[in-house]
């Protein structure tokens, strides 16, 4: 039985799946992922600004009332993971990871400037 296995494995090609490669999205869904990102964007940083408003006074204590701490942390993460996602669809390279690079100068050679 092992003998016979051995011989079925030995006939077959070495058959090894071919790596998938992911494909790039459409143009086109890219830009409508970016245009709802964007919305996205200016939905929370207006909800951000709303909550960090000043409130009005209280009638009884006259305390102004603070922006309340979870909400604020809540929507500034939110924020930040948006930003991160319009920057990666817009195609711009994470910060500190793309260093323009500058142009080569080419020094003179003694003899040249010398004239030797």
């Amino acid at each position: 039985m092992r003998e016979l296995k051995r011989r079925k494995r030995a006939a077959q090609p070495n058959h090894q799946p071919a790596a998938i490669i992911p494909e790039a999205p459409p143009d086109r869904w890219i830009a409508d992922k970016l245009a709802e990102v964007r919305a996205r964007i200016d939905s929370v940083s207006t909800a951000l600004a709303d909550t960090l408003t000043p409130r009005e006074a209280c009638e009884h204590c006259g305390q102004v009332p603070l922006a309340d701490p979870l909400d604020v942390e809540r929507l500034s993460r939110a924020l930040a993971a948006l930003a991160d996602w319009e920057r990666r669809l817009a195609g711009r390279p994470d910060p500190g990871s793309f260093r323009p690079e500058a142009p080569r100068t080419r020094k003179p050679k003694v003899e040249q400037v010398l004239g030797d």
